[in-house]
């Protein structure tokens, strides 16, 4: 990042260990995010002196220029111990555009200095608080009321750690000037700063007709019970139609394969690899008639990827296992989610994927609600606590899915303004990109209302690159790299 603004973090000798961890972390990880380079150490020759970099005093008195003093509030607590009710803060730094906003600060607020924003945007993207929650619901996930965010009643389409790195931002110029950056500088190659990275986990390909009558009964089954007379209408008039043209219920494959070519979309599909539990998918990764629908997805530029069984985190390698399967079958897959978005706790499902040396994941959302799970509208390598560093690849958080969007928008159907204004506040305070997520059989317009289908369409923008998560990965891992929170990995493909 030659020519770019030099941030040196200075701490406290007797810093508590934990917190020093914690903290340059969080600071490698505002640097990645904000396109600055990272000072190691204090500058010693006169070219290192003449940078003037810019010291940023956590906890230390900023005794000189271009010193940034920080407040210092965030304390290791017991990772059996949820976080405490937050203290609200209303400041301008909170949104670039000057208008006073509302923050949750969960580590106090200095009366001098303000909140300690590294160590708020810590609270958000390490997820420390759901290892204290015992709570889950009958997938056995941790449900929505019980996070940070449904626990303290915040709204999850706010993303507050990008907020908190933006009002750091707004602190150093405070100190800088101007000639320091107000936004991030853009990772992609084109000079776009965001990205969407549109996935469909393959939860059910129609290789069998009975399969389709069976998967058909469950969608009309699925209408009625949600009281949806214009989709149990819609299913009605789809059978109608098959009947009478004597051809099979389509499940939205060519749909999708065609829609996506015609808008330049390069999307990620995520397959079952492996059967262990009813909730796992009808078909089988080593059925030939499987392959070929996968080999004809990757021709046409999707990227093949994991999508870890129901069961996959229950057992030690299984995930792995299942990356394996499908390299077996002839497809290399760099990363992918988990099947209902299934896992106890992060750490569980990170440790898994390093094993099976994977690139990525993009499992960190709710299940019924859209936004930011972990407060962040941008990737970023997650936090390892047991090692007190990062894990080895890059969490893409998931904003939208198909079944949040049809369940938060059913009252009103007001599903294109909902995905569209949170993908504004996306582009407004992320950078790199987030994922959205819709399912395969969703375009065969059976399982939610056709106007679902169409918002996934409308969204897409010309000027804006729709790329497989596995793209976003390797574009983004050298800047987390030159941060110093990922190792070099020069073998990020796939054979999309």
């Amino acid at each position: 990042m030659s020519g770019t603004p030099q941030l040196l973090l200075v701490l406290p000798a007797d810093l508590d260990p934990r917190v020093r961890a914690r903290i340059d972390y969080t600071f490698r990880l505002y640097c990645a995010f904000q396109g600055v380079s990272v000072l190691e150490t204090k500058p010693t020759s006169s070219s290192q002196a003449e940078a003037q970099p810019i010291r940023l005093c956590y906890g230390v008195p900023a005794d000189g220029p271009r010193r940034v003093e920080l407040s210092a509030l965030y304390r290791a607590r017991p990772l059996s111990e949820p976080a405490a009710a937050p203290q609200s803060f209303r400041s301008s730094d909170i949104h670039p555009e000057g208008t006073p906003g509302e923050f949750p600060c969960f580590h106090g607020v200095d009366e001098r200095l303000g909140p300690d924003w590294l160590g708020e945007a810590f609270e958000w993207l390490s997820c420390a608080d759901e290892r204290a929650i015992t709570n889950q619901d009958a997938i056995g996930r941790i449900p929505f009321e019980d996070s940070l965010a449904g626990r303290n009643r915040l709204d999850p389409c706010v993303p507050y750690a990008t907020l908190a790195f933006e009002a750091l931002t707004a602190r150093i110029r405070e100190t800088v000037g101007d000639s320091y950056p107000m936004r991030p500088s853009p990772p992609w190659p084109d000079g776009a700063r965001f990205a969407v990275a549109p996935s469909h986990d393959l939860d059910f390909l129609p290789v069998r007709t009975s399969w389709r009558w069976a998967r058909y009964a469950k969608n009309l089954l699925n209408a009625a019970t949600r009281r949806d007379p214009q989709l149990v209408g819609w299913l009605l008039s789809d059978l109608a139609m098959s009947v009478r043209d004597g051809v099979p219920i389509q499940f939205g494959l060519e749909v999708l394969r065609e829609g996506e070519e015609r808008l330049g979309i390069r999307s990620s599909c995520l397959v079952i690899p492996a059967w262990h539990h009813r909730r796992d998918a009808w078909y089988r990764i080593q059925d030939k008639r499987v392959q070929t629908i996968l080999k004809g997805l990757r021709d046409r530029g999707c990227e093949v990827g994991v999508h870890g069984s129901y069961l996959s985190l229950d057992e030690d390698g299984r995930l792995s296992n299942e990356f394996e399967s499908l390299e077996d079958a002839g497809f290399s897959a760099v990363g992918g989610r988990q099947h209902f978005l299934r896992y106890r706790w992060f750490d569980r499902l990170f440790t898994e994927l390093v094993k099976a040396d994977a690139r990525y994941d993009s499992s960190l959302a709710f299940s019924g609600q859209l936004g930011f799970r972990s407060g962040a509208s941008f990737p970023y390598p997650p936090y390892n606590f047991d090692e007190e560093s990062t894990y080895p690849l890059i969490e893409i958080p998931l904003a939208i899915m198909d079944a949040s969007l049809y369940k938060t928008g059913l009252a009103e159907h007001n599903w294109v303004e909902q995905a569209q204004a949170l993908l504004q506040t996306c582009r407004d305070h992320g950078w790199g990109g987030v994922s959205i997520l819709w399912h395969n059989n969703v375009f065969g317009g059976g399982t939610y209302p056709r106007e679902l289908v169409d918002t996934y369409w409308q969204l897409k923008r010309e000027d804006e690159p729709w790329i497989p998560l596995g793209d976003v990965a390797k574009t983004l891992w050298p800047r987390f790299q030159a941060a110093g929170l990922l190792p070099a990995k020069p073998d990020i493909t796939n054979d999309h």
